[in-house]
């Protein structure tokens, strides 16, 4: 499963802000993240855009939640963070 360290802020901020939860394995994701990757997903569609890489909806979901707010460095740490976490539950 996904290791905490060195991630261990990026962690407590997602888990702090509904997105992600515990698990005796590691951490999956929320109802809360999973609505917000189904309405970008939604959009993408709608606006008839394609992606192949899973970065693109985990970044416009964290950008949805915390808008311009995190600095593009902890931006990419976010993203580094959720999408392992993503994929697994998508598994």
């Amino acid at each position: 499963m996904f290791a905490i360290e060195p991630h261990g802020v990026a962690i407590a901020r997602l888990e702090t802000a509904g997105l992600i939860r515990p698990v005796s394995d590691g951490f999956r994701t929320t109802r809360r993240w999973q609505g917000l990757v189904a309405r970008v997903a939604a959009g993408m569609v709608r606006d008839a855009e394609t992606w192949v890489d899973p970065r693109v909806p985990v970044a416009q979901a964290l950008v949805e939640v915390y808008g311009v707010d995190p600095s593009d460095d902890e931006l990419v740490e976010l993203i580094e963070v959720m999408v392992p976490i993503h994929l697994a539950d998508l598994s």
